[in-house]
């Protein structure tokens, strides 16, 4: 490494001390002039680097961090200090968006002096690339050096390993019975095994009813198994207890909404974003305020902004898909939920990736994407309820695509969306009195408006007019002023009258059934 200057050593050591004051515009404007001076000094190159890095400009850091490389001699390049530019050279490649370039600058750093973080960036970047083998290989070297480190279990689990597999190092290292239920809780969770997962945090929870994590992890596994009060409720004792907490709180944004509770997502947006700006959780909410609101431009650009401050945020890029969607823009849809799920291999990302193929008319590439999650996730039924919905649109696929809805039940009885799509299958099948039964069984699990209102369809064009009456009534007592129940009860009542429910013509109709109405005024 050359010797610098004592004169140019004292201006150095005053812009080290502005880069750690965050002065990074004067440290970056002295040092490039230091550069121009003595242009083969390693000391030289890095502080100008920390000072580029620090003002945002990553990939002109990167190239500095380069030169500062080259200036160290090949015993240096090949030991620790070399090791720890490459290091820095490597994030900024990754917050420049080359990642590429990022995955070749980490695996040039010899093997002994990888650190555990550089370990953890090679895993995520090679499961990115499709090489599993060399994910899991760079994991499990990781946790030889932090055998505690549960952030990877999610890279473990996108490489192919079981719950048992991940289980069964963390028991060569662990003793305390909560730490591991703790732990098999987060696998699970990384699995999408949501009922598994709420078992295990409730088991947890058993000894630290107070723990944020836990209270979360709880709350969006419940989210997830459709208990939408429970988890609002949840949702809401943690933010209660600790309104700087940010983890999973977009999930609690989702609840919100699910809920129709749109006052308060406004609310928690707006604190979200005031507790760090610099996060993706406020903005993502506050889009789904302005979704609520019909506000879609607004909302979108709400998710825009989610994703400029945390471009690696799946759930922002999700969020952004699904406005897409929505909009029918599906070209733009499926970019955004490729990202996501080149980040995280989520049900979410596929969901929303096989929406957008249909949505394209795609229905090969819809049904490739669905098989695919059916793979990465063979236990989880909206996985199936995926393959179904992709076989659907094809006339030949529709009986694969039932066997796959039954499934999909099997694994989860209160799956709206593949009981519905069950339903409509039978029902095309001229099956009405199997749809029903599939229906009274989902009813009788789930308070649902929509299937509900199914039923009372059903009821009625198999002639029962008093199981439709009662299914319409529930409907609106879950939803007050259902536009689909308040149609269903005008066709009840024109069908009780003698009248076609879809025309002016006269039908015949079962006198027995409509026994004990009184006035055929339904509504009341």
């Amino acid at each position: 490494m050359k010797q610098i200057s004592h004169e140019t050593e004292d201006i150095l050591a005053r812009c080290k001390a502005m880069n750690e004051q965050q002065l990074y515009a004067s440290s970056a404007a002295i040092t490039s002039f230091l550069i121009s001076e003595d242009a083969r000094s390693t000391e030289v190159y890095m502080v100008n680097a920390e000072a580029l890095h620090g003002l945002g400009e990553y990939l002109r850091a990167a190239e500095v961090y380069k030169q500062a490389h080259e200036c160290l001699s090949e015993a240096e390049q090949k030991g620790e200090e070399g090791a720890k530019v490459l290091q820095a050279m490597a994030e900024c490649y990754g917050k420049g968006d080359q990642q590429r370039k990022q995955l070749a600058t980490l695996l040039s750093i010899p093997e002994e002096l990888r650190t555990v973080r550089v370990h953890v960036e090679i895993a995520k970047l090679q499961h990115r690339a499709g090489a599993a083998d060399k994910a899991l290989s760079a994991l499990k070297s990781a946790l030889d050096d932090a055998p505690l480190a549960i952030e990877m279990i999610e890279e473990l689990v996108w490489a192919g390993q079981s719950e048992e597999e991940i289980m069964s190092h963390f028991r060569c290292m662990v003793e305390k019975g909560w730490l591991l239920d703790f732990i098999r809780a987060r696998v699970q969770h990384a699995m999408y095994d949501y009922k598994g997962a709420l078992h295990s945090y409730k088991q947890v929870a058993e000894a630290f009813p107070e723990n944020l994590e836990v209270m979360s992890g709880m709350a969006t596994c419940q989210l997830h198994t459709r208990d939408v009060v429970g988890a609002t409720k949840a949702f809401e004792r943690v933010h209660e207890k600790d309104r700087h907490y940010l983890d999973r709180m977009e999930e609690y944004g989702s609840a919100l909404k699910a809920t129709g509770s749109s006052a308060k997502l406004n609310i928690v947006g707006y604190e979200l974003v005031n507790v760090s700006p610099q996060r993706p959780e406020g903005w993502i909410v506050c889009s789904m305020y302005m979704e609520c609101q019909e506000e879609k431009e607004l909302a979108l650009e709400y998710a825009e902004r989610a994703i400029q401050v945390a471009p690696r945020s799946s759930a922002a890029l999700i969020q952004r898909g699904r406005i897409q969607l929505d909009a029918e823009k599906y070209d733009l849809a499926l970019m955004s939920f490729r990202e996501a799920l080149g980040i995280a291999k989520s049900i979410h990302a596929y969901q929303g990736l096989v929406r957008g193929y249909i949505g394209a008319r795609r229905v090969k590439e819809a049904i490739t994407t669905a098989r695919e999650s059916l793979q990465q996730m063979p236990k989880n039924a909206q996985a199936f309820k995926l393959v179904g919905l992709a076989l659907a649109q094809l006339p030949e696929g529709v009986s694969k695509a039932k066997t796959a809805f039954e499934r999909a039940i099997q694994l989860d009885p209160t799956c709206p969306e593949s009981v519905l799509e069950l339903v409509d299958i039978l029902e095309e099948e001229n099956k009405l009195q199997e749809s029903v039964e599939v229906m009274e069984r989902f009813v009788s699990k789930t308070e649902s408006d929509v299937a509900h209102c199914r039923l009372g369809d059903l009821y009625l064009k198999l002639g029962r007019f008093q199981n439709a009456l009662v299914s319409y009534h529930n409907a609106l007592s879950a939803h007050p002023g259902m536009e689909a129940a308040t149609i269903g009860l005008s066709r009840l009542e024109k069908a009780m009258k003698g009248i076609d429910p879809d025309g002016d013509g006269e039908m015949q109709q079962d006198n027995d059934d409509i026994d004990g109405f009184g006035s055929t005024n339904l509504s009341d």
